[in-house]
């Protein structure tokens, strides 16, 4: 179950901060035997946060131990508080609202020895009580978020519960890397995406630099969201997914199937994302099936390997609305199946309407099948929409060879690998590019490669 989520007060100045014992005795871990305590502790296990009025209360449990001194909280542009051992709680004040801090929590033995920091980011404007941060430990934790029971094969879908649709409107901070290898609900199709076309996910979901592995989905819309509203998706690495489907009028994606006016940030998938390639109803695509709305999807990328009976692409499938793809980039393969008359795949995103713009991104992606547009950033410019609405966007030419204009510029391997071919991209805070990271292609410098 999820750790209950407490609002505390702030800390009184009137506690007594304990200290060592000046004559050098007591009975921690280092002892009386002479020898030199080396042994860091345990880290701490935050188990409540909440935010709000320019202010973050954080709870947590310390190490059992014996010789814990202090946990030091830092958080960021100022210097670390010392916690002592007695406190396990403590509110941090006068914080902007519109700054995201990155906080960590360190314990520290008698002997000055410390643990590994515990690190999160959070901002005044996450949520005071509602919708309520939710810190994520377990596979357990994760699967209850969207916790709907399958039905026997025959029987009537069996609705979601209050909980489970409350859970949809909360805040969730992912705080170690889950494992979803065999992961079975009942009905041997793997994990059930959270959200529906009635109940979105309208909350926030942030990653926190941890990575979620090994999820494995085979239903009629396979993905790790379904559907989201006016949410916020950061710092989420799903690494090695296996996606499919053997149903028709299907979406296979990683992310989420449809966001509607979502952000979208610092976000990877990399595995496989299959249709079968004889059905021409189903589509496949790296991380989003249809951006619409004011979405952004910004410094994300994909590592995948996609095969779609119907549209495919490395990144985006659709993009409509007003939507915005910024400083993004995709490698692997699409390879489509569908009637030769229609159809389209591409590296970046495979259709886009007139209000979209796609800024600073490029692939590696490989285009291989039937599909009848295909181009190295965008296959199909829909409804009047044009080649400018992709400013300063590349593709690999010896990857993929094209004489398809559907926006972007075509470039070798080696030019791809030069900085000086990506004009007006910022490689001092976003992008970077080393001949020894990435293939020698730029990386992100706040969402580096993931092996």
């Amino acid at each position: 179950m999820f750790k209950k989520i407490i609002l505390f007060s702030i800390i009184s100045s009137t506690l007594l901060f304990g200290g060592c014992d000046s004559s050098g005795g007591g009975s921690g871990d280092g002892g009386s035997s002479g020898s030199e305590d080396t042994t860091p502790p345990e880290a701490v296990v935050i188990t409540g946060i909440t935010a709000g009025q320019n202010q973050i209360n954080i709870d947590w449990t310390n190490p059992a131990d014996s010789d814990l001194d202090h946990v030091q909280i830092s958080w960021t542009n100022v210097s670390s508080e010392d916690i002592p051992a007695n406190v396990q709680t403590h509110s941090i004040t006068g914080l902007d609202s519109s700054t995201k801090y990155t906080l960590n929590l360190t314990a520290v033995d008698t002997s000055e020895n410390s643990s590994e920091p515990v690190t999160l980011s959070i901002s005044t404007t996450d949520g005071i009580t509602t919708p309520a941060i939710v810190l994520i430990y377990t596979k357990e934790d994760l699967i209850s978020i969207w916790d709907v029971k399958i039905a026997p094969p025959g029987s009537p879908s069996i609705p979601p519960t209050a909980q489970d649709l409350e859970n949809l409107t909360k805040s969730y901070i992912l705080m170690s890397d889950i494992d979803l290898a065999g992961y079975n609900p009942g009905d041997n199709r793997g994990w059930i995406p959270i959200g529906t076309f009635t109940n979105k996910f309208t909350g926030k979901f942030d990653g926190n630099g941890h990575i979620i592995k090994n999820m494995y989905c085979n239903r009629r819309d396979s993905s790790f969201f379904n559907y989201t509203l006016n949410a916020e998706i950061t710092n989420v690495h799903l690494i090695n997914v296996e996606c499919t489907t053997d149903y028709q009028y299907s979406n296979v994606v990683g992310l989420t199937g449809y966001a509607y006016n979502t952000k979208i940030l610092n976000s990877h998938v990399s595995g496989n994302l299959k249709t079968p390639l004889t059905d021409y109803t189903s589509h496949a695509c790296g991380m989003v099936s249809q951006l619409l709305g004011d979405s952004i999807m910004e410094n994300c990328y994909s590592v995948v390997t996609i095969e779609s009976g119907n549209d495919g692409a490395g990144l985006i499938r659709y993009a409509g609305g007003t939507a915005i793809i910024k400083n993004c980039y995709a490698k692997g393969s699409v390879n489509t199946g569908g009637d030769p008359q229609y159809y389209n795949a591409a590296g970046i995103v495979s259709t886009i309407e007139p209000g979209i713009n796609c800024i600073n991104s490029y692939s590696t992606v490989q285009i291989t099948g039937t599909a009848h547009n295909k181009g190295g950033i965008c296959a199909f410019l829909y409804n009047g929409a044009a080649t400018s609405q992709m400013s300063n966007c590349f593709w690999d030419t010896e990857i993929f060879n094209t004489n398809v204009q559907n926006g972007g510029t075509g470039k070798t391997t080696a030019e791809m690998t030069q900085q000086s071919t990506y004009t007006n991209w910022d490689f001092t805070s976003v992008w970077a590019i080393d001949s020894n990271i990435n293939n020698g292609y730029p990386y992100l410098r706040n969402n580096p490669p993931v092996n």
